[in-house]
């Protein structure tokens, strides 16, 4: 999440990477991989990892991972939500 936030998202998208090899299931980095994935404008891939999500855990949406998630910066939190929505996870 740190690489994602600071904008170096092929940065977050190589550890994200390695750490779904370690455990494929994992929905705590599925997350931020499908936002990274949209903001390196790798839309398809994005999309595919949604629908992992989805797939994994059906009852994960926007809107509980908002209130999951533990950011303080308003405008950093929206800016992954926007990203989560266009990679194609439910509201």
């Amino acid at each position: 999440m740190a690489y994602y936030a600071l904008g170096d998202y092929e940065a977050a998208i190589r550890v994200l990477e390695r750490g779904q090899e370690r455990n494929p299931n994992a929905i705590q980095i599925k997350v931020p991989l499908a936002a990274s994935y949209v903001r390196a404008g790798r839309q398809d891939d994005a999309e595919w990892v949604a629908e992992e999500v989805q797939m994994f855990s059906p009852i994960t949406t926007v809107s509980s991972i908002e209130k999951a998630i533990p950011i303080a910066q308003p405008a950093f939190k929206q800016a992954l939500l926007k990203d989560l929505r266009k990679a194609g996870i439910p509201e």
